[in-house]
């Protein structure tokens, strides 16, 4: 009878196949999955296991909705939206607020801080703007280093020209990182052309801008609907070079902001509405999006 029932069990698979499958489920499954055994439990604290997975985790978009106080994952495979309520930022290591006694150049000016921020591998990043001689103006890379608690210049301006010192100018920039080290910057000129440039490592000596991705054509979606929306929130899919874009569009027949997701690779644009993510005209300009990757990786105690 023993032998009956073993002999109707499913095959059981090599161990070794078991963890590349979980390499592939959501990080919010695998904390559930920690108590189906010890063999599992230990496999999924294991700091091989938890930074493979956060390699091959897929970035995903958090919206800030200021008018409701709330903060939304959302899910691209699924469009579902997981809601928290408040947040809370500090220093794990004191656990207290400390203030950083930095100076900023006095003819260096942030464009639009609030909405253009990265934070990339414990630094801070913003596009910039100064004067220089003969009333010419530079766009270049801010960074705050938090190690040496100090504003540096990376030394790398914007690889084109353009007029982008206002909210309502023809060109959009938007910052964002590629690859956890280095820059990218997305450049919308009107509606003729998208760009995408990355650098090489921002620890590098010396450092500069190749053309990524470059999009042309008569008609192409804005990305910055100014004044209803912020600026678009963007990343780079790695396994299939494609630009993933959230944006903020105008519906006159509804009165109302569409979150607009842009799938934008070389000669081809997907677009994407993600209904649950809209909101009312008024609250257009306060309802901001990051980028985030789900992650094992526990806050040091």
């Amino acid at each position: 009878m023993a032998s009956s029932k073993l002999s109707k069990r499913s095959p059981v698979l090599p161990f070794e196949l078991v963890e590349e499958i979980l390499y592939r489920i959501p990080h919010g499954s695998l904390v559930r999955f920690k108590s189906i055994c010890k063999q599992w439990y230990s496999l999924l604290n294991d700091k091989r296991f938890i930074y493979k997975h956060l390699d091959l985790s897929r970035e995903q978009f958090i919206q800030l909705a200021h008018h409701n106080e709330s903060v939304n994952l959302f899910n691209l495979e699924t469009q579902a939206r997981s809601r928290f309520q408040g947040l809370e930022i500090y220093e794990c290591k004191s656990k207290l607020w400390r203030s950083v006694d930095a100076a900023l150049d006095s003819c260096v000016k942030l464009w639009f801080p609030h909405y253009q921020s990265l934070s990339m591998n414990g630094n801070m990043y913003w596009i910039a703007h100064r004067k220089k001689g003969n009333l010419e103006t530079e766009i270049f890379v801010q960074s705050l280093d938090f190690t040496a608690e100090t504003f540096k210049d990376i030394g790398c301006g914007v690889p084109f020209e353009t007029e982008c010192t206002s909210l309502c100018c023809a060109s959009t920039l938007v910052l964002s990182s590629f690859g956890g080290d280095r820059l990218s910057l997305l450049h919308q000129h009107k509606r003729v052309n998208i760009e995408l440039w990355t650098t090489n490592k921002v620890t590098d000596e010396v450092v500069c801008w190749s053309k990524y991705l470059n999009v042309t054509g008569p008609d192409l979606p804005i990305l910055h609907s100014a004044p209803y929306y912020n600026f678009p929130t963007y990343f780079i899919d790695h396994k299939t070079s494609t630009i993933i874009a959230w944006c903020g569009e105008f519906n006159a027949t509804k009165n109302y902001i569409d979150v607009v997701i842009y799938e934008i690779s070389d000669g081809k644009i997907k677009k994407q509405v993600a209904e649950v993510a809209g909101h009312s005209l008024g609250y257009g300009c306060h309802n901001l999006c990051y980028v985030y990757v789900p992650s094992l990786v526990r806050l040091p105690e």
